[in-house]
């Protein structure tokens, strides 16, 4: 994965969501996943971005659920960023607290094979569908 890999990943993530027709902001949505991508490439060794892998989830509320899985167990800074706080003493929040202000539902787990090894972790944000009009 290269710097252009969020970009990419904005791109199809776009694509993707247009052709199932998913009722949300397909534009937000999209930058929710650059964001996510970005963050992973960011706090991933260069020899391990090419494990990073994003999956998109449609349930049948019309939710969206991104998900980023990467090699690295840790989230460091997880509940400072949701909060919105800086990473260090005089920066701007950034990535995940992007996500939320977004309108993102912000988790993440630790991702474990089949003997319960921790393998990594999933960053996951979930956004709502459109809500549907309703007629009096």
């Amino acid at each position: 994965m290269t710097a252009a890999a969020g970009r990419n990943a904005r791109l199809l993530a776009r694509t993707r969501l247009t052709v199932a027709r998913w009722t949300g902001d397909v534009e937000d949505a999209a930058r929710i996943v650059e964001k996510l991508v970005d963050n992973a490439v960011r706090h991933t060794p260069v020899d391990e971005t090419d494990k990073i892998q994003v999956h998109l989830y449609v349930d049948s509320a019309d939710q969206l659920l991104v998900e980023v899985d990467d090699p690295m167990p840790e989230l460091p800074g997880f509940f400072a960023a949701l909060a919105g706080q800086p990473a260090g003493e005089g920066e701007k929040p950034r990535g995940l607290w992007c996500v939320q202000e977004a309108g993102a539902e912000l988790a993440f787990r630790r991702r474990r094979d089949a003997n319960g090894m921790v393998m990594g972790k999933a960053v996951q944000a979930r956004l709502a569908g459109a809500v549907p009009e309703v007629s009096a």
